[in-house]
């Protein structure tokens, strides 16, 4: 029902999201950047999540964090999240996930993955599989990526069928 129910808000974003522009320089951020935008795609209204997390702009859990006036021009406000923000949100997103998967990891773990692995890492962390199965962060520390994307596999939202794509997505990359 979630699905049928965000399927207006997906074609009044479509717009918008033509207006969107990867904000890193970087060569590997601008990848991931793209990744997650691939995932999550960009929302112009708050949504509920596969998890049922109120979520917003490509991804962004929560509120958008504007200080915004009160009143009903400030709800409209807060209640639209316009490209532009989007943009700023994601970035600050994809830098937090990066640096939290760096250090959920290890420093020297992460710095070691091929870069296919980093970036299921990040989409991990920011779907939140990493932090939720101990068991393939542990393989992923122990340097046995095969075990690692079976495990990943071995999760209830995936054999519930949910965001089947990303987690088989992200089962290759561990393998890579």
């Amino acid at each position: 029902m979630a699905n049928l129910l965000d399927l207006p808000n997906r074609a009044l974003s479509w717009v918008g999201k033509q207006f969107i522009d990867n904000p890193y320089k970087d060569r590997f951020k601008k990848k991931v950047w793209e990744d997650i935008m691939e995932d999550e795609d960009y929302r112009m209204f708050p949504y509920e999540d596969a998890k049922g997390h109120r979520t917003t702009g490509i991804g962004h859990l929560g509120d958008d964090p504007r200080n915004i006036e009160e009143g009903l021009l400030g709800y409209i406000d807060k209640a639209i999240t316009t490209p532009s923000e989007a943009e700023s949100l994601s970035a600050m997103d994809i830098d937090d996930k990066i640096s939290d998967a760096r250090s959920f990891l290890g420093p020297d773990v992460f710095d070691n993955l091929s870069e296919q692995a980093k970036l299921a890492a990040i989409s991990m962390n920011f779907r939140g599989d990493l932090r939720g199965s101990p068991k393939t962060a542990a393989l992923i520390r122990q340097g046995d990526m095969e075990a690692a994307a079976i495990e990943l596999l071995d999760n209830d939202d995936y054999k519930r069928g949910i965001a089947r794509y990303r987690f088989e997505k992200n089962a290759r990359r561990l393998r890579m």
